[in-house]
């Protein structure tokens, strides 16, 4: 299978009165996502010695859409630019 992944950060919306059970300081005004999203399953062949020698078995139509966009991890947390 196969994948690419990303993350993406939003922030300003309404905050509800949600309560958090691990920190007091914890809002859901800010939310930052890692999300998958799969290209292509693909079937190698044993019979061949050739390392790319593959099947195409379901590949993703739409690659850009949100429809097989899923979820990884949620944080309640602002987005931000960090450098190392």
């Amino acid at each position: 299978m196969l994948y690419k992944w990303g993350c993406d950060g939003s922030s300003g919306q309404s905050q509800y009165r949600q309560h958090f059970n691990d920190d007091s300081s914890t809002t859901d005004q800010a939310m930052f996502m890692f999300s998958i999203v799969p290209l292509e399953l693909r079937s190698h062949s044993e019979v061949s010695d050739i390392k790319n020698n593959y099947e195409v078995i379901w590949s993703n139509p739409s690659p850009s859409s949100t429809k097989f966009c899923r979820p990884i991890k949620y944080m309640f947390k602002k987005e931000t630019i960090q450098e190392y």
